[in-house]
């Protein structure tokens, strides 16, 4: 029996002689905070969304549904719907064209002023897209049902949900 005894008041000695009955270090949360920092991920279909919803209808808090109608070197052609959460009846439906810095970042998104469709779709988009956009059908997209799901319950874009890769 002597060892376990000799055991338990190493032990104890040992738990003593560490806390030593001082108050633990309290801890430098910004210090923390700058030598390990946070990352996030944002999924690049949040960052298009928040893109798109801003140039549309000129908030980042808005939900937009889009197709892609093409691609180039630095450009994305698109067509996209996007609505605010409030108030009712903010909403916005266009081409756009995503311009992409060298490493896929977004740099810009361009959509044909108010009154001058025509010729901004002239000149923003090339001739292949042009057709797809002049010769749309605008009413009864499977987006916009979407769109008003979204509104109520949350999610992420169709175009995400159909597994449609983003540039």
């Amino acid at each position: 029996m002597r060892p376990m005894s000799t055991t338990f008041v190493l032990l104890m000695l040992l738990l003593l002689i560490s806390s030593n009955g001082c108050q633990p270090k309290k801890h430098d949360s910004t210090l923390t905070q700058s030598v390990i920092p946070t990352l996030t991920i944002i999924p690049r279909w949040i960052l298009y969304e928040k893109a798109l919803s801003n140039a549309i209808v000129q908030t980042d808090d808005g939900l937009c549904e889009w197709e892609i109608l093409g691609k180039s070197e630095n450009e994305v052609y698109l067509w996209a719907k996007c609505k605010v959460r409030e108030p009712v009846g903010t909403a916005g439906s266009v081409p756009a064209v995503i311009y992409l810095g060298k490493n896929g970042e977004i740099n810009q998104i361009a959509v044909p002023r108010d009154g001058f469709f025509v010729e901004d779709v002239v000149a923003m988009f090339p001739t292949d897209i042009q057709t797809k956009i002049f010769n749309r059908d605008l009413e009864g997209f499977a987006d916009m049902e979407h769109l008003v799901k979204r509104l109520k319950s949350g999610g992420p874009p169709l175009i995400v949900v159909s597994g449609t890769p983003q540039p």
